[in-house]
């Protein structure tokens, strides 16, 4: 098959291979949500107000601290990884691999060690000294182990094993669950409890790293390595940095939204809006299995410089999201005044007009969950980076304006600002030249692509 032939060949997004990994994954991604929120459930019951307060301060402040100062070279190494694949050289995506795993190893490491080394300041500023230090170097501890996840996830990408990612997910949920829930109900202490989570993560990321080792690392190594398309550790982190600061700009939009509602509105009006936002955080984790398909199979079409194939993967994106979300907001718009009250109280009833309101923003979210994976995917993290940012402009300055109206004011506040995404996305789509990686596509010959893609299949 040559590579006229093979572009008139079915797009992935028409076959039955990726939507059979999606369908796999859908179990294992929704199961993971559900056990995390479940282990919630279990440590506020156990734990109590206080201990559960203090375990999840000191988890905040952590990974705060740990997203201002990471490196996450996930996207980075999926990008640079199909790249070597498509080129015919794993050996040299196994390097990539390597590289990215001491970046990762030394990240950790060094923000553990910052934060160990400042527990007890750290926990008398943000608790006014009733926060234990000892909690904070748990969390710390934990959150370090995890640092390597992102690589190995990668590796699961690049070997074709999305679904397999997502029933690690679930796997690691149901272990903490089991774990953190049962040290919780038995000691009801904190410090116990971070350390079964601490021993939970380690379990979790190792069996992560051995599935990514079976799935395609223990063949990579042995392959052959390509000087063209290998990569430094400059380039994955410069990649990792901006990806770094679309995480950063829209983890301080989402921190500075309940913080202006709340000077401008009072805390009901907080607690009312986080409760409201159930249509958005159902369209989330609605189309997570997609999105973690759809990512490694874009990077590939990107790869082999494939270009103009990709905004047609986003554009069938955009009609499934409608096809989806259209009926299923009309359905929500019936249900919310039934189903808010019953899964949070009658006290959360003024959540239903808001709620009401974040249909149409999940609408959009379910449309344009392709803009989360193609700037990475054409190694152009920086373009979202910039309509992140003029997001986070539109929903903070009309939040000002309509905040005096509580809930309703923060629905308006954010679903403009997702629709004005769509607006920017929508025109960005239209026009070729950002739609080119920054790197040139590496000389391939078509027997390398379909031998790629042959490895790439469960």
């Amino acid at each position: 098959m040559s590579l006229q032939e093979a572009d008139h060949s079915a797009a992935f997004w028409q076959t039955g291979t990726f939507w059979r990994r999606v369908g796999i994954a859908v179990p294992g991604l929704w199961a993971s949500v559900a056990l995390g929120f479940a282990t919630t459930l279990v440590l506020a019951r156990s734990l109590g107000p206080q201990g559960f307060g203090a375990l999840a301060l000191a988890t905040s402040v952590v990974a705060t601290v740990a997203v201002l100062l990471d490196v996450p070279l996930e996207e980075a190494v999926v990008h640079h990884g199909s790249r070597a694949l498509v080129a015919g050289a794993p050996g040299t995506l196994y390097g990539i691999l390597r590289r990215s795993l001491v970046a990762d190893a030394v990240t950790g490491v060094s923000v553990a060690s910052l934060v160990l080394a400042l527990a007890e300041p750290v926990a008398y500023l943000t608790s006014g000294g009733w926060l234990d230090p000892q909690l904070v170097r748990l969390a710390a501890l934990t959150t370090m182990v995890q640092t390597v996840d992102g690589t190995t996830g990668a590796a699961l990408l690049l070997a074709g094993r999305p679904h397999t990612r997502a029933w690690l997910m679930a796997a690691s949920g149901a272990l903490r669950l089991t774990l953190v829930g049962s040290t919780a109900f038995a000691t009801q202490s904190p410090r116990w409890t971070l350390f079964a989570a601490l021993v939970a993560a380690v379990a979790g990321s190792t069996l992560q790293g051995w599935a990514a080792w079976r799935a395609g690392g223990r063949e990579w190594r042995r392959d052959r390595v390509r000087a063209d398309v290998e990569v430094g550790i400059g380039p994955l982190l410069s990649f990792g940095l901006r990806s770094a600061l679309a995480t950063t700009v829209s983890g301080a939009r989402n921190g500075l939204i309940p913080v202006v509602l709340g000077r401008l509105s009072g805390p009901a009006a907080v607690a009312v809006f986080e409760v409201a936002t159930f249509p958005l955080q159902a369209a989330d984790v609605a189309g997570a299995p997609v999105r973690l398909a759809l990512f490694p199979e874009q990077a590939r079409l990107a790869a082999e410089g494939r270009h103009r194939e990709l905004p047609d993967s986003s554009r069938a994106y955009v009609r499934a999201g409608l096809v989806i979300g259209v009926p299923a907001a009309i359905a929500g718009w019936f249900l919310l005044p039934w189903l808010i009250p019953t899964l949070y109280s009658a006290r959360y009833a003024d959540a239903v007009t808001p709620a009401r309101i974040f249909l149409l923003a999940a609408i959009g979210s379910l449309a344009f969950g392709w803009t989360k994976t193609l700037p990475a995917a054409l190694g152009r993290p920086d373009v979202r980076v910039v309509v992140l940012a003029l997001d986070a402009v539109v929903v903070l300055s009309l939040l000002v304006i309509f905040a005096p109206r509580g809930a309703v004011g923060g629905a308006i506040a954010v679903t403009a600002g997702l629709l004005t995404q769509a607006v920017v996305w929508t025109v960005l789509l239209r026009r070729a030249a950002w739609r080119h990686s920054p790197y040139p596509a590496p000389a391939i010959h078509p027997r390398q692509v379909l031998r790629s893609r042959k490895a790439s299949e469960p």
